[in-house]
This record gives structure tokens, C-alpha cells and sequence, in this order.
């Protein structure tokens, strides 16, 4: 992949997400989606939760306009807790 590719993974229902770029990958991620979803920043050991969404199709607020930068070491999850439905992301690679 290259500088300015798009970046987008998406589950199936009841799954959830990790996304950790490669090293010297960084990607900004600008979208997230779902219903019942934690979003958390996660070193592997340390996790913070940047969010928490019931439903992004009625609160687009919690699903889009982040700038959130995701590298080898800080890295994605998106934990779903409503089983009939998935997680997925969006963003661009920037280095």
C-alpha cells in the first residue's frame, strides 16, 4: 500500500475488529460503523476507549468525523456487543 490509499475492513455480524497497521505504516482513520460498538486505542497490554455508539445509523455523530491516528504500536478495536450485527472502519494511509 501506498500514501493516500484508502483503508477499510469490515466484519460479519457478531465479530469484532483489531487493526494494527504494519511497521512504518501510519493510517488515519476517519469513520468507524456499527451498532453497540467500543472503539478503543490498545497497545496490546493498555486499552482506552475513545467511544461508544449504540447506533450509528441514527447518531452519525459517534460513527464519523474522527482523525485518529493508528501505527504498529497504538493500534484499532472495535468490540461489538449487539450479535446481529458487524464493525468496520474507514481511513487513509498517510506514511
Amino acid at each position: 500500500m501506498a500514501i493516500g490509499d484508502i483503508v477499510s475492513q469490515i466484519t460479519a455480524n457478531d465479530a469484532d475488529l483489531t487493526y494494527q497497521p504494519a511497521a512504518g505504516v501510519v493510517v488515519m482513520m476517519t469513520a468507524m460503523a456499527g451498532t453497540g460498538v467500543r472503539a478503543q486505542l490498545t497497545d496490546g497490554v493498555n486499552t482506552q476507549m475513545v467511544t461508544y455508539w449504540v447506533n450509528s445509523n441514527y447518531n452519525s455523530d459517534n460513527a464519523g468525523g474522527y482523525k485518529i491516528f493508528l501505527t504498529k504500536s497504538i493500534y484499532l478495536a472495535l468490540d461489538g456487543d449487539r450479535p446481529s450485527y458487524g464493525v468496520g472502519f474507514t481511513g487513509v494511509q498517510t506514511a
